[in-house]
C-alpha cells in the first residue's frame, strides 16, 4: 500500500469520526429538540409523548445503579454532610416511584412488568432501607423515624405509597402508614406546623412535600389528614408569608419566626406539591 492509500483512509477514518461526533452531539440532540418543541401533546398537557419512552429507558439504567448501590450497602460508607451522596440516591428513587405512579395510572406504561418492575422494586427498597437512612440516623440518632426529620420520612411515605399504589403490594404498607400517622399528629401539634429537616434545619416547602405526602398515603387507608392540610395552608399564606407574599425558605422551627425569604428552589416544590391539597381524600374536599 502506497503513501497516497494511507493517507487517503486515514483522511476517511478521520471523516467518519467527525461525522459520528456530529451525529451524536450535534445533529441527533437538535433533532431531538426540534421534535420535542412541536409535539402538539406537549403543548396541549405539558408532557411529551416521548415521556415514556424516555422512562422505560431510564428505568434499564435505573436498575443497574440500584442493583451495584443496594447490594455494596454503599450508603453506610458515606460522611453524613454529603448532601449528593447522601440525599439524592433517596430524593431520586422516591420520585421515579411517583414518575412511575403516574405514568402507570395514565396507562403510558406497564410499570408491573418487565424491568420497570423489577426497577420500581428496586426503589422502594432504596427508599425503606434502613442502610440508606444511615446519614439521618447520623444526625437524629436511633430514633430518627420517631421525631421531626422530615425531609427523610416525607420521601419515605411519598415512595412507599406509590409502589404500594403502582404494585399493590403492601410490603412496606406498616412502615408507609406508621409514618404517615406519626408525622401528621407531630405536624399537627408543632409551633406552625413547622419541624426541622436536620437539626436547627427547618424548610416550609419541606413541611408542605411532607403533608402533601401524607395526605397521597392517607388515601391507601381511606383516610385523610385535611385539618392539617388547610391549617398549614393558613400558617404559609399568613404568618410564614413574606412580603412578596410567597412562603419563608427558612424558619425557625421552635419559635416559628422567619429566617430567609423565599427562594426560587423551595418555590418549585411548592408548585409540584401542592396541587395534592386540592383533591379529595376518602371523600372528602380539602377547600
Amino acid at each position: 500500500m502506497n503513501f497516497k492509500k494511507i493517507r487517503w483512509f486515514a483522511s476517511l477514518a478521520i471523516s467518519a469520526v467527525v461525522v459520528a461526533l456530529s451525529l451524536a452531539f450535534l445533529i441527533y440532540p437538535a433533532v431531538i429538540i426540534c421534535a420535542v418543541m412541536v409535539d402538539p401533546q406537549l403543548r396541549h398537557s405539558g408532557e411529551s409523548r416521548w415521556v415514556p419512552l424516555w422512562f422505560e429507558s431510564a428505568a434499564h439504567r435505573y436498575v443497574s445503579w440500584s442493583d451495584a448501590y443496594l447490594n455494596s450497602k454503599y450508603a453506610e460508607s458515606l460522611r453524613h454532610d454529603d448532601v449528593a451522596a447522601t440525599e439524592w440516591p433517596m430524593f431520586g428513587s422516591a420520585f421515579f416511584l411517583v414518575a412511575a405512579e403516574d405514568l402507570h395510572a395514565q396507562g403510558k406504561i406497564n410499570a408491573t412488568k418487565g424491568v420497570v418492575r423489577q426497577a420500581v422494586d428496586n426503589a422502594a427498597a432504596i427508599v425503606a432501607s434502613p442502610v440508606t437512612a444511615t446519614w439521618v440516623r447520623t444526625k437524629w440518632g436511633d430514633d430518627y423515624l420517631e421525631r421531626e426529620n422530615v425531609f427523610y420520612r416525607m420521601l419515605l411515605i411519598l415512595g412507599l405509597s406509590s409502589y404500594e399504589s403502582i404494585t399493590k403490594d403492601t410490603r412496606h404498607h406498616l412502615l408507609m402508614a406508621t409514618q404517615r400517622a406519626t408525622l401528621a399528629e407531630e405536624l399537627l401539634k408543632a409551633k406552625r406546623h413547622m419541624r426541622d429537616d436536620y437539626p436547627d434545619e427547618c424548610y416550609p416547602n419541606d413541611v408542605l412535600w411532607a403533608v402533601a405526602a401524607i395526605q397521597r398515603a392517607a388515601r391507601l387507608d381511606q383516610t385523610n389528614h385535611n385539618e392539617l392540610a388547610r391549617s398549614l395552608i393558613s400558617v404559609l399564606e399568613g404568618p410564614l408569608q413574606t412580603p412578596e407574599k410567597l412562603p419563608a425558605f427558612t424558619v425557625n422551627a421552635r419559635s416559628g419566626e422567619i429566617i430567609q425569604d423565599a427562594r426560587g428552589c423551595g418555590n418549585s416544590g411548592i408548585l409540584g406539591s401542592s396541587t395534592e391539597f386540592g383533591k379529595r381524600a376518602a371523600g372528602t374536599p380539602i377547600h
